[in-house]
Formats: C-alpha cells, structure tokens, sequence
C-alpha cells in the first residue's frame, strides 16, 4: 500500500569531480528516493478520455524506457540525497527522475524527468527539462 505522504524536490544539483558522478537532491520531507535513468529520450503517449459518450485522445504521458534504478547513498529516509550513477560517457545524454519510499511504503509522489548532458571532456552541462511529467503506474 502507498504512503499517503507527499514529498517535493527542494534543489537539485550534479557534480563531476574526479571521475566521479554526483547528483544531489534535498526534499522538504523524509524519504529514501531512488534515481531512475535511462539514455532513451522520453516517449509520449496520449491518453483516452470519454467525455459524454465521445472517445477523444488527450493529455499527453511521458515515460522513460529501459530505466537503471539508482538506490541513495544514504540508508533510511533523509532530507538530503545523494547518487553516484554509472559513469556516462562524454557528449551523451540522460534522462532521469527520482520515486521514493517513506518508512519502506512507496509514495505517490513523484518528479519531473531531468536531463543531464556531459559535453567534451566532462564539461557538465545542466539542464532541468520540467516540462515532463512521469505518471505513477495505475494512475489513469
């Protein structure tokens, strides 16, 4: 069964020192996130509503495909987050967002897809692409 408490991102942050990847995110509440990422670019689909008996297809979904969790670094549920993914090769580009559990019961809460692009000789290049938003499974 779902937690019925809510959780929102508060910053979100990446660092490349030393070979080594770092993404940090603090919430407003305690949970335990895991980081969802993919190379894929998003898909959209669009969902089916009846409205007064007319079928129509509205309200655009966005999903990642072959996703790579990424449980936290830290045990328990925190304020603070942080992730040290797989190494991503330079000039590519990932897709990821976070889910979380509160006292081990997932949340409904979840985030919007980022997007992190390694440019060169790991250049880090930020870009938060909030205009995605990832539905939770059984959510019409």
């Amino acid at each position: 069964m779902a937690s019925l408490i809510r959780w929102a991102i508060l910053s979100h942050d990446c660092d490349y020192t030393e070979g080594v990847l770092t993404i940090i995110v603090t919430t407003d509440q305690p949970v335990h996130l895991t980081l969802h990422h993919t190379s894929k670019n998003p898909r959209t689909h669009l969902r089916q509503e009846t409205d007064r008996g007319l079928n129509t297809m509205t309200n655009p979904d966005y999903c990642c495909v072959e996703i790579t969790p990424v449980d936290q670094n830290e045990p328990g549920d925190t304020l603070t987050h942080t992730f040290n993914p797989p190494d991503w090769p330079p000039c590519s580009k990932h897709y990821y967002y976070f889910t979380a559990t509160f006292a081990g019961a997932p949340t409904t809460s979840n985030t919007a897809i980022f997007t992190y692009h390694l440019q060169g000789h790991w250049a880090p290049d930020l870009r938060i692409g909030l205009s995605y938003y990832v539905p939770m499974h059984g959510t019409p």
